[in-house]
């Protein structure tokens, strides 16, 4: 499953792009009610600051898919801007819209699903992009999906980002279910990059009725510390090709769950992706979510400097720099490159 067979198209120094999934309440809505769901979710809230000041003070650029429903300001919105088509999913817990009218009006609630303060603070902040997590939390692999309601999906997310800065040229699918047909419908609406799954059996998308315990889970948890899968990292030549160009992901960094020393194999496992990409000229692209890193987010932040760390030192030593999913797009089409 490792995609570094051959170095055609090698990169002196190597390429880290970077993504994280912004979605709060929106994206955890199916595990509502388990034990510590509104202390994680509060904790991703107050983590995106923290985040962001890691990145910037190392000169990190990364692309924050965010969903469009985040950046309202409240439920009188979401009703207002709300697209008329939207899917008829056969499982009624993955419509947000049936979700939003059940718990929205229940105190606290607005500060788990409304963030346009933070949508703003990433928008602001240096070499930040802001791209699209569906406007909706979308699945585009369950029953139910439709080109149309996609398509309404992802007009009201471009619409309500556009507010913060330039109209999002990148989407991340919400579960990474990242189906062909949503693709076209990307490009129609200048998607100019997606971030798609490593290839294999082991990150194929799936449907909610196919996730749970099972063989493939457990394999992909001893994958997130011991190199199952490879390496996963690329020449910047895989990613060409027709828009929206494939910004293939390479590892998923989600500290906390284990023992301390699961944290510290889970990081090497991150180091030696990024020291195989800078050794070979390659691509590393790693993502997480801000929910990855709550609670005890003090802990599970220095694990994420300790990575960092390593980058500042390949960047010195090799020059390896760091892109958006947009600018890894644009640099495997020759038009532009990373810091």
């Amino acid at each position: 499953m490792d995609m570094t067979a051959g170095a055609d198209g090698a990169t002196p120094g190597g390429i880290l792009v970077t993504s994280l999934d912004f979605e709060l309440a929106w994206g955890l809505r199916e595990s509502r009610g388990g034990a510590g769901w509104r202390d994680r979710v509060a904790g991703a809230r107050a983590a995106v600051p923290r985040l962001l000041d890691a990145l910037t003070a190392h000169g990190i650029r990364a692309t924050w898919g965010t969903v469009g429903m985040l950046a309202l300001e409240g439920p009188d919105e979401l009703r207002a801007l709300a697209p008329a088509t939207r899917a008829r999913f056969a499982n009624p817990a993955l419509c947000a819209y049936t979700y939003a009218d059940e718990v929205l009006g229940e105190a606290g609630e607005a500060p788990l699903h409304f963030a346009p303060d933070l949508v703003r603070l990433i928008a602001d902040a240096p070499g930040q992009e802001l791209a699209t997590h569906t406007f909706a939390h979308y699945h585009c692999a369950e029953a139910g999906h439709s080109a149309e309601a996609f398509e309404a999906d992802l007009i009201a997310s471009l619409d309500v980002l556009a507010r913060f800065g330039a109209r999002p040229r990148s989407i991340i699918f919400p579960k990474n279910q990242v189906v062909r047909n949503c693709l076209g419908i990307c490009a129609r609406h200048s998607i100019e990059a997606y971030r798609g799954n490593p290839p294999g059996w082991l990150f194929a998308p799936r449907s909610s009725s196919e996730r749970g315990p099972s063989l493939r889970r457990g394999v992909r948890l001893i994958d997130e510390v011991l190199p199952l899968s490879g390496r996963n990292c690329y020449p910047l030549s895989a990613i060409a090709g027709e828009e929206p160009r494939n910004v293939l992901a390479s590892r998923l960094l989600r500290p906390g769950r284990g023992s301390t020393a699961f944290d510290r194999l889970l990081v090497r496992r991150v180091c030696a992706g990024l020291e195989h990409a800078a050794r070979r000229g390659l691509v590393f692209h790693l993502w997480w979510h801000p929910h990855n890193f709550a609670p005890d987010t003090d802990r599970r932040l220095a694990l994420l400097e300790r990575a960092l760390g390593t980058f500042d030192r390949l960047r010195d030593e090799r020059g390896m720099r760091s892109m958006t999913m947009l600018e890894a797009a644009r640099a495997a089409g020759g038009e532009g490159t990373g810091s």
